[in-house]
């Protein structure tokens, strides 16, 4: 019978594990090079613990004022042209800025800072 075992799993047994695959291996590479031990693996309940808290999180969708996004599509209109502004706007189903519903411009003005 032959058993594989991955670094993940030498990583991941507990010291006295290690030391008996050195007494039996012979000399392994280092695992752990630094001063702190290293962390244990999560348990189920934990993981269980972190996905609720990501499922119940409430959407974060930021507000961008008017201003903000004209002053950076004047921008982008000096540095590439009115056709870039063109395009980006087409993207979000608009012909100008002021157009732009106030939950998507967070989103308008990511792309112009894109195409910056």
């Amino acid at each position: 019978m032959q058993i594989i075992l991955t670094v993940d799993d030498v990583i991941s047994a507990p010291r006295p594990v290690r030391d008996w695959l050195l007494r039996l291996q012979g000399e392994l590479p280092q695992i752990h090079t630094s001063a702190e031990p290293a962390k244990p693996p999560m348990s189920v309940e934990s993981i269980e613990s972190i996905e609720s808290i990501e499922r119940s999180a409430e959407p974060v969708n930021p507000t961008a004022s008017s201003e903000d996004v004209l002053s950076k599509a004047v921008a982008l209109i000096e540095a590439k042209g009115e056709d870039a502004l063109k395009a980006v706007l087409s993207k979000f189903g608009v012909a100008r800025v002021k157009e732009c519903p106030a939950e998507k411009r967070a989103d308008l003005l990511a792309e112009i800072a894109i195409q910056l």
